[in-house]
């Protein structure tokens, strides 16, 4: 009991400090930057040049994360795009314009969603008719003419949907019903 006694009379004698330490970074020099739109560049080393780059027209943006959660300046910004997960729409893919206002919106959900730039593999259809054409998803726009849909399948698909002797899905529903409720009987 003894032994107990000094233990807890040496703990209640022991201290504990916190430091802390403010650790600031020297600010940034006025010259040697180089100015895009919108921010200011510090290159590593003064001799630093970009590199020849074209920048696409269009990007791939793809939804990866869910909507549950969003704030509602990112739930907006989400719904502009078409990409906010509603049934009626194509779910989560869109094709935007690469623009200054675009590009800032797409700033504010860049962990929401993944952008792919958009390349031209064998370049635009000339006559403007874009048949045999498709977009990948690492996206790559490829014009190919064995693509293109052969014109008597077509005409008979939509001979097949115009027909009226086909059965649609109601009748289809009602005559196995009739099916399900007299099987062996034959009187359908």
């Amino acid at each position: 009991m003894e032994s107990l006694r000094k233990l807890l009379n040496t703990t209640k004698s022991v201290s504990f400090t916190q430091i802390r330490t403010l650790i600031r970074k020297p600010p940034l020099p006025e010259e040697g930057g180089i100015k895009y739109f919108g921010f200011t560049y510090y290159p590593r080393s003064p001799d630093f040049k970009d590199p020849p780059y074209d920048p696409t027209k269009l990007f791939l943006v793809r939804r990866i994360k869910r909507m549950k959660g969003l704030n509602p300046i990112e739930r907006s910004i989400m719904e502009k795009l078409n990409i906010d997960g509603k049934p009626h729409k194509f779910q989560n893919i869109a094709v935007v314009k690469n623009i200054p206002e675009v590009n800032a919106s797409l700033w504010k959900v860049k962990h929401l969603v993944k952008i792919t730039p958009i390349r031209i593999v064998n370049g635009l259809p000339k006559d403007g008719d874009f048949k045999g054409t498709y977009l990948r998803d690492n996206g790559e726009f490829i014009v190919s003419r064995k693509v293109q849909v052969d014109p008597k399948v077509v005409e008979a698909h939509e001979k097949f949907h115009n027909d009226k002797n086909k059965f649609d899905g109601a009748t289809m529903r009602k005559y196995l019903k009739q099916r399900w409720d007299c099987p062996y009987t034959g009187d359908v």
